[in-house]
This record gives C-alpha cells, structure tokens and sequence, in this order.
C-alpha cells in the first residue's frame, strides 16, 4: 500500500510527538521515574525528536 507523502509525513509526526511525551514524562508518568527505566529518557527524546523533524521536513 501506497501512502501519500503528506500521509506519510502525519504518521512520523504523530509517532513522534508520541514519543516525546512519553520521555518527557508526560504519558504514562510513572514509567520513567523507576530506577531500571531511567536512563532511556534522553535517548527517547533524541529519537522522538529526530523522527519529528524528519517528519517535518518530509512535508517539503
């Protein structure tokens, strides 16, 4: 199945900005502050945010 580039683009938008919130502890809160789970923050948020500028810029 053939997306569109703009359908493309919303879905690495969307799972990106899903991503994001859950490294910045704004989805499901509780998750990060364990001590096993505490080091995956930062690389959470490099990904999430990588992945929403890759979905920016795939909208041009």
């Amino acid at each position: 199945m053939d997306l569109s580039p703009v359908m493309d683009g919303l879905i690495l938008l969307l799972s990106g900005l899903i991503i994001l919130l859950f490294a910045f502890g704004k989805l499901f809160p509780d998750v990060l502050k364990h001590e096993k789970w505490h080091g995956l923050a930062m690389p959470l948020r490099i990904i999430g945010g990588a992945i929403s500028i890759i979905s920016v810029l795939s909208f041009f």
